[in-house]
């Protein structure tokens, strides 16, 4: 879904639209969550005010087989083999592209979000992955690319409700919420309005403390369309014509590989449509920063469903536990 990130307000109502799509589904998805985490949850409202403050047990069924499906994509090794496919690709540019990989794995601690996330599946149907850009340490000038769970994504992630992709990797825009201390919140932005996000979109949609102690600001991924032009190589291979292109363009002279040329002599060039991905801060009075480039052609939010499947043009997900909440209900 197409929109205008330059104003404030189209943005907020954006949002607002998203979440007003998706809070049945999310609320089901938060249910779920409460039913295993909420002592007392697991009985029906109704049965519990009748038991008039008479003992109450939970005879709780569910969280072994939460347990137990969980623990088998716990021991599961998922791994990310990259091969060569042809054109420019080698075994050596292959092998180099797979340490990479295992190298984001490694820093990210991802096993350790990967078995969270497959819990939270489990249980809600719902979780998400980021994609950051950051340092690995204080005392180093090169960044990496970090996998990171996003924390309580039930509330805090959205999407652009134009995506019907099970990765959003359609999406035209993806938010990130996020709740903060009103003493932290000023020491940031101290020019900021001090409004919350859900102030401006869905006021009772999230449960928090006093609003003057904390704030929901908002991080905007979007993407802008932007021309890509390709070079061909007397080799084959073909390049985008970019500032790493241009580095590497005089040793490849050097060894003999020149762009091609047809028979007028015209360089073989072609220009695609390609994307990149823009982030804003912002707040519920008005933005928090300038608009600032990413490294990603695609939204860096990453979501991961259980029984995804799209109905009524409606995105749709559940976890396991939807399905036993009433036998569990019933036995109690």
């Amino acid at each position: 879904m197409a929109g205008d990130y330059e104003k404030h307000e189209s943005v907020i109502l954006m949002i607002k639209q998203s979440q007003d799509a998706e809070r049945e589904q999310r609320e089901q998805a938060k249910e779920a969550k409460r039913f295993v985490t909420v002592r007392g949850a697991q009985w029906d409202k109704g049965s519990a005010e009748k038991m008039n403050g008479r003992f109450r047990g939970t005879f709780d069924m569910c969280s072994p087989i939460i347990d137990q499906i969980a623990g088998e994509i716990e021991q599961t090794d998922f791994s990310i083999r990259v091969s060569p496919a042809g054109g420019e690709a080698t075994k050596e540019k292959a092998k180099l592209l797979d340490g990479i990989v295992r190298n984001i794995r490694n820093i990210s601690n991802f096993q350790d979000s990967l078995n969270a996330c497959g819990r939270a599946n489990v249980i809600s149907g719902f979780d998400c992955f980021e994609i950051v850009q950051d340092w690995v340490d204080a005392d180093t000038f090169d960044q990496d690319l970090f996998i990171r769970r996003v924390p309580n994504a039930i509330d805090s992630v959205w999407f652009d409700l134009g995506s019907t992709e099970q990765d959003r990797s359609d999406s035209g825009w993806g938010v990130k919420l996020a709740t903060i201390p009103k003493a932290e919140y000023d020491e940031r932005w101290p020019e900021g309005s001090g409004l919350s996000v859900d102030d401006s979109a869905v006021n009772d949609y999230y449960t928090q403390g006093d609003s003057k102690e904390t704030v929901t600001v908002a991080k905007l991924y979007y993407r802008k369309a932007k021309k890509v032009q390709l070079v061909r190589m007397t080799n084959g291979a073909i390049y985008k014509d970019d500032a790493d292109f241009q580095s590497v363009k005089d040793e490849l002279a050097q060894s003999g590989i020149f762009v091609e040329t047809d028979e007028d002599g015209n360089e073989k060039r072609r220009t695609r449509d390609g994307w990149q991905v823009c982030s804003r801060m912002l707040d519920g009075g008005g933005w928090l920063s300038d608009e600032e480039l990413t490294v990603f052609e695609f939204i860096p939010l990453v979501p991961v469903y259980g029984n995804f499947d799209i109905v009524d043009n409606n995105v749709t997900y559940s976890g396991k536990l939807e399905n036993i909440m009433d036998t569990q209900r019933s036995l109690n």
